[in-house]
């Protein structure tokens, strides 16, 4: 969903495989997860790119009409690859 660099800050995190999936190193992941609201809470400009493009990829990927297209193009090809076996 989010687009590092693009829409937003992505933190790293080397978590347990099994529940409770825990951080493996939660001071790390602490300290990255501060500096990334740091960055951000210091830098407008930063988080206006980030509204704007996340608006933005929200409507092209997520809006109704977006999904809907994509379950008529799932559809369609579904539809195509019946026919195909049919015959």
């Amino acid at each position: 969903v989010v687009v590092d660099g693009k829409t937003g800050l992505l933190v790293n995190i080397e978590q347990m495989t099994e529940s409770p999936f825990e951080a493996l190193h939660p001071i790390k992941f602490s300290k990255d997860l501060a500096d990334n609201i740091n960055k951000l809470m210091s830098d407008e400009p930063l988080r206006a790119l980030f509204a704007k493009e996340g608006r933005r990829r929200v409507e092209e990927f997520f809006s109704w009409e977006a999904i809907s297209g994509k379950v008529l193009d799932l559809y369609n090809h579904l539809l195509e690859e019946r026919e195909t076996h049919v015959h």
